[in-house]
């Protein structure tokens, strides 16, 4: 029994809430608004990497010059407003109040094929929740690949830790620190602090769900899934993008996933900004 869920019909936050705040994985098969967010965020991707085929890239360019193109490629995805404009019909789409929706930005992930190439801006990220970062309970993280994936190059969630609590860094880890030491290296260059607290213990990989879709497919699940980058053990770069958001319903309704080992209190409400205004979370709760 696969442990997705397929959604065919659009779903009100308060009903993805009550499923995904339960550990449910929904994945949203492609429509016309995925099909155009994924044919835009291609379209960056050809001209970032021009004249080389983004997947193939690896084999003709340096490292250097491979880790400048994902840069180029993840700066324009997350600056056009037509990535924006592009998700917020999707989520229209599938059923949510866009105007309610808060989003951190449309994040592009790219993966070489397992070496020294992947590092820097193309490195993979180990296992963490990603609430373990924000301190917010009712964040919902949404992922699609943008080429063809296979379970050899994609990512993978843990749902037997959902309510399962495990060591991590959630306690120390400080995102002023990880600015800090990104704005001392160059764009291409490793950060020598993590991009978000990870676990201090040994993942019990029993449950492993390796996550394989179709470019268009949206899968949307709780941000306090474990879950982390695999190898890509192919010849060919994974492309994929990713974004997290917070619907207004869901805190007003005090709705989230459970918190087994994270840190509470000081929510980071400032990630956040209305998609279609910019207005920021932290103004909205201000009232």
């Amino acid at each position: 029994m696969s442990a997705f869920e397929i959604v065919e019909t659009p779903l009100s936050d308060e009903a993805r809430g009550a499923r995904l705040f339960k550990g449910a994985l929904l994945v949203h098969r492609r429509c016309p608004e995925t099909d155009r967010l994924s044919l835009h965020v291609d379209a960056l991707l050809r001209e970032a990497f021009a004249p080389n085929d983004p997947e193939l890239a690896h084999e003709t360019l340096s490292t250097d010059a491979l880790l400048e193109a994902v840069v180029k490629a993840r700066d324009a995805v997350a600056s056009a407003s037509r990535s924006a404009e592009l998700f917020a019909d999707f989520l229209a789409g599938v059923g949510a109040d866009v105007d309610a929706t808060f989003w951190d930005k449309l994040t592009l992930r790219v993966l070489p094929p397992d070496g020294d190439r992947a590092r820097g801006p193309a490195a993979p990220v180990g296992f963490h929740r990603d609430t373990w970062a924000s301190r917010i309970a009712a964040q919902v993280n949404w992922w699609s690949p943008i080429r063809a994936v296979e379970r050899e190059r994609t990512f993978a969630i843990y749902p037997s830790y959902f309510a399962r609590p495990i060591a991590n860094a959630s306690a120390t880890w400080d995102p002023m620190e990880y600015l800090r030491a990104r704005g001392e290296v160059s764009a291409t260059a490793p950060v020598p602090y993590p991009i978000v607290p990870l676990t201090s213990e040994p993942v019990d990989r029993a449950s492993e769900t390796r996550v394989v879709i179709d470019p268009g497919d949206v899968l949307a699940f709780s941000s306090a899934h474990l879950h982390a980058s695999l190898p890509n053990t192919t010849n060919r770069v994974r492309f994929s993008i990713e974004v997290r958001t917070v619907s207004l319903h869901d805190l007003e309704r005090d709705a989230g996933a459970p918190n087994v080992d994270g840190v509470t209190g000081g929510e980071r409400w400032h990630w956040y900004r209305q998609i279609r205004t910019g207005r920021s979370l932290v103004d909205v709760l201000a009232g």
